[in-house]
């Protein structure tokens, strides 16, 4: 929005009137991180800078006075959990079929509650709506719901399977709750910011599930003596490593090999089982605890916590939490050292003016004292 300053007020003659309108009129421009337009009003002795203004001043503070209100998100997550009430009660197939318009009609009514907080953020926030991957997110969901609302009924059965599909991705309206609550959003930055250390132990734990694989099919997948169902095959012992990694039936399992005779795969089974679930599968938690923890400690690092253990220091987590934490202190730092210059100038642009007033004033004073002496004589 443009800079708009008014009038210099009456008492600016004195010291006093001075400091009341640095305060009053310069205050709140530099809270607003508006140096250069402040500055430049100063310089130039208050001149109007041009700007885009919207033209629908009201409109748009009403609206985002809506949308800004714990009120509207309230609204919203309660229309959500509505919806996913509604959706756990379409799955029973008589209650579906004897209030199928019921169901359509509250569908229409979600869509149209979901559309208007859509078009509402976007019209007060256009541009940063979209820099929020979870506002995207929500676009997306709200986009794939409208798909089957606009798709002809009539078609052949890969399209009608195809809009059964889209329909089922209204369960996805679940995780809008996400954008409301913080807490599921740091899960998940967290769960996105693991997936480099995920994937390293994904591809660690192929590994060593390939490497059991080959061995158990040598000695377990003999169609005659072994096990063939099971370990017939990479495919097959590859499933059935799988099922040993979550300790699923793995006793069923391993109740056949002994059934056939193979009482040394014991062993095989013991030492899988402990290096896949008890180190790798575990790994996963740990990997997503310890990340979750790095993120808090970053929130909770002031520039005052001098007190900290030695060997903690030497980590290669603190040490990059303390780089990038001296550097937003650097840059808070030249901000500082900005707003400083700017405030000087500011000021001496104002007491300039002053002075160059408090001359002109005097040299008035002295014509007209000049011309009364002369009028006297």
């Amino acid at each position: 929005m443009a800079l708009r300053v008014p009038n210099l007020p009456s008492d600016l003659d004195t010291e006093k009137g001075h400091v009341k309108f640095i305060i009053k009129e310069g205050a709140s421009q530099i809270a607003l991180r508006r140096f250069s337009d402040w500055d430049a009003v100063g310089r130039r002795g208050f001149s109007s800078v041009s700007s885009k203004v919207r033209r629908d001043v009201k409109m748009y503070a009403y609206i985002e006075n809506v949308t800004g209100n714990p009120w509207f998100d309230n609204i919203i997550m309660f229309t959500i959990v509505l919806n996913a009430l509604f959706m756990a009660l379409e799955t029973d197939y008589d209650l579906k079929y004897r209030n199928f318009y019921f169901f359509e009609m509250a569908d229409e009514i979600f869509m149209a509650i979901y559309t208007m907080e859509f078009v509402m953020k976007v019209y007060v926030e256009p541009l940063k709506y979209w820099k929020s991957g979870y506002n995207v997110f929500d676009a997306i969901i709200l986009l794939m719901s409208y798909i089957p609302m606009f798709a002809p009924e009539g078609g052949v059965s890969s399209s009608l399977a195809t809009i059964s599909i889209f329909r089922a991705c209204r369960s996805l309206r679940v995780l809008k709750t996400v954008s409301f609550i913080r807490g599921l959003q740091a899960l998940i930055s967290a769960l996105f910011k693991t997936m480099k250390s995920l994937t390293h132990v994904i591809i660690l734990m192929i590994l060593l599930m390939f490497v059991f694989a080959v061995i158990g099919h040598e000695y377990f997948g003999e169609p005659a003596t072994g096990d063939p169902e099971n370990w017939g095959d990479i495919g097959s012992a590859f499933f059935t490593l799988f099922s040993l990694v979550t300790v699923d039936g793995w006793t069923d399992l391993q109740a056949n090999l002994d059934d056939l005779g193979l009482t040394f795969s014991r062993p095989f089974t013991i030492v899988f089982i402990l290096l896949a679930y008890f180190i790798l599968f575990n790994m996963f938690g740990g990997v997503v605890i310890m990340e979750i923890h790095i993120a808090r400690f970053k929130r909770s690092l002031r520039s005052t916590d001098i007190m900290l253990m030695e060997d903690m220091c030497t980590t290669m987590s603190f040490i990059d939490i303390y780089l990038t934490t001296m550097d937003c202190q650097d840059i808070t730092l030249n901000r500082l050292e900005q707003l400083y210059s700017e405030t000087l100038e500011v000021l001496s642009a104002l007491l300039e003016k002053d002075l160059t007033e408090q001359a002109r004033r005097q040299e008035k004073d002295r014509k007209l004292e000049f011309r009364t002496i002369s009028a006297q004589q």
